[in-house]
């Protein structure tokens, strides 16, 4: 019995290193196979990320809460992927916590993070390029925040003691500071959804350009009321066309994202990089002021040109099965 129990324990260990290292995937004590995430997954998971996120919109679209709260309701909001992906996995009879790990809640590979943070400024600096070629001059986001006559006077102020350039330089490091750390936690919620259960289940199925495309627009169609009703990011273009474009630019960041996620193994890049981008929205729009923002940063013509030529270069570096290596995408679920 003594000899029974011994050989059992030996097996289970060297079938747990095997797992580990990425070469066997077994059945769990509970009799879960070890298996792609079913398509139902992804069906439950679009119908509670929207639902919810729908769901919170609509008091700021009928204007029952003034939209001085729409801080709020975005980060709030942001959280509603990531309650999708928990109940697609319960749905599906997976361990939550084996569950989240899978679809990259962990560490991962820590290398990708600063590479996560550098895209948003990379992509900033090459669309700039892009709008000289198109013939926009950028201007100091500083000096366009003193020419707004909506700014408080008391911000002005510290703009104007610190110096314009003085200023935007301090801006920018805020930013990193924020992309790494508060924004980034929101973004995670977002994360967890898009390059996690998303991810999970159709880059095993269709593989990185089409999932690329799949989950873009998808991400894009989230914030469908926000731009149509409220003009969120695309303020002159409420329709059809400004959700499109801004599809497209969600699309060519998430070929960016989905590279990071693929080499880090983690979601954790991806949320640096988005909180970042978030971070820097601002300054980006400040820096061309008078131009239509189809055409500039952060959601136009040229963010689109200088993410489509990062993602490009990063496909051709990151390459599966070299860089990144192989990731397992099986996840234990029910019968």
């Amino acid at each position: 019995m003594y000899l029974r129990a011994s050989h059992i324990l030996r097996t289970k260990t060297i079938l747990k290193y095997l797992e580990l290292r990425g070469i066997y995937e077994g059945t769990n004590v509970e009799g879960k196979q070890a298996r792609e995430l079913p398509l139902k997954a992804l069906t439950i998971y679009l119908i509670i990320a929207f639902g919810v996120a729908y769901l919170l919109d609509v008091p700021l679209i009928v204007g029952v809460v003034p939209l001085k709260f729409f801080g709020i309701e975005a980060t709030i909001r942001m959280w509603a992927p990531t309650l999708g992906a928990v109940i697609a996995l319960l749905a599906c009879g997976a361990p939550l916590k084996e569950g989240l790990k899978s679809l990259g809640v962990r560490l991962g590979r820590l290398r990708y993070i600063p590479l996560g943070l550098a895209m948003p400024y990379i992509i900033f600096t090459l669309g700039i390029g892009v709008c000289y070629v198109m013939g926009y001059a950028p201007t100091n986001p500083m000096a366009s925040l003193l020419s707004n006559p909506q700014v408080p006077q008391q911000l002005k102020d510290l703009v104007l003691k610190a110096g314009p350039e003085a200023f935007l330089v301090l801006q920018l490091v805020n930013a990193v500071l924020a992309g790494l750390t508060i924004n980034a936690v929101v973004a995670l919620g977002e994360e967890i959804g898009w390059r996690g259960l998303m991810y999970k289940v159709l880059y095993p199925r269709y593989g990185l350009l089409t999932s690329t495309a799949i989950i873009g627009v998808v991400w894009g169609l989230w914030h469908a009321p926000l731009i149509l009703f409220l003009g969120y990011s695309m303020p002159h273009h409420r329709d059809a066309v400004g959700l499109a474009m801004y599809c497209a630019v969600t699309s060519s960041w998430t070929l960016i994202l989905l590279l990071l996620r693929r080499g880090s193994r983690s979601v954790l890049p991806a949320a640096v990089m988005h909180g970042t981008i978030n971070a820097l929205a601002g300054l980006m729009t400040l820096t061309y002021p008078n131009v239509d923002e189809l055409y500039v940063l952060p959601v136009g013509v040229a963010s689109l040109v200088a993410s489509l030529m990062v993602g490009a270069v990063l496909k051709v570096l990151f390459r599966e099965g070299s860089e990144c290596g192989k990731e397992k995408y099986l996840i234990r679920v029910g019968g």
